[in-house]
């Protein structure tokens, strides 16, 4: 007598019997959590590598990654071997694939939109997935998401800005999110659980 509707689809996640994952290692890719060394969580062996010197410093959640980006030799954590992640079915994401990224932060200044998680050369506006600064469009402080599908000179639909005022170079951490779904051709961006920006990508292929 209320009425019907249909709801908004469901994603089931269908794992191996035995002894499947539990919490939060439940489809993941890796997972990092920086407690005093680089190895992945998630028992997919996906382990870190640093560059530089990054340092393990207080964090959200246990202890973080402190990477100094003002000096010449910068510092930064490479998420699994490169070799490994181009030839790893894990990374490979195609069209009709849903996938997330999702990670901590805590800074101040404006960074020039050097990544904090990208798979690209170089950083926004190139072929890949980056997450930055948004420096170069609106002279930072807010996050941005750059997926680009075709090398340059293509550019794709994916750059585009978090709408402000969402601002999180002010020193306190800030829990960011995107979740990217290639089979609707949607990208959203949450900043602390809210969501900021959901973006048409139709040529991300």
């Amino acid at each position: 007598s209320a009425g019907s509707t249909n709801s908004q689809p469901a994603l089931l996640s269908v794992v191996p019997s035995g002894n499947p994952p539990s919490g939060l290692a439940v489809g993941l890719v890796a997972h990092y959590q920086f407690d005093g060394d680089f190895t992945d969580s998630s028992g997919n062996n996906h382990n870190a590598m640093s560059v530089g010197s990054p340092a393990f410093v207080a964090g959200k959640i246990g202890t973080a990654i402190h990477v100094d980006i003002t000096s010449s030799g910068s510092d930064l954590v490479v998420l699994d071997n490169p070799t490994n992640i181009d030839n790893n079915a894990d990374f490979q994401f195609n069209q009709g694939d849903m996938f997330s990224i999702a990670f901590w932060v805590n800074y101040t200044g404006t960074p020039g939109d050097l990544p904090m998680i990208c798979n690209v050369v170089n950083s926004t506006d190139n072929q890949g997935i980056v997450l930055a600064d948004s420096y170069f469009d609106d002279n930072g402080g807010n996050l941005q998401l750059s997926i680009e599908a075709y090398p340059p000179p293509f550019f794709g639909e994916g750059d585009f800005t978090a709408d402000g005022p969402t601002p999180i170079n002010d020193g306190n951490w800030h829990h960011l999110a995107a979740a990217v779904d290639t089979l609707n051709n949607i990208a959203r961006v949450y900043i602390d659980g809210v969501l900021v920006v959901t973006h048409p990508i139709p040529d991300v292929g």
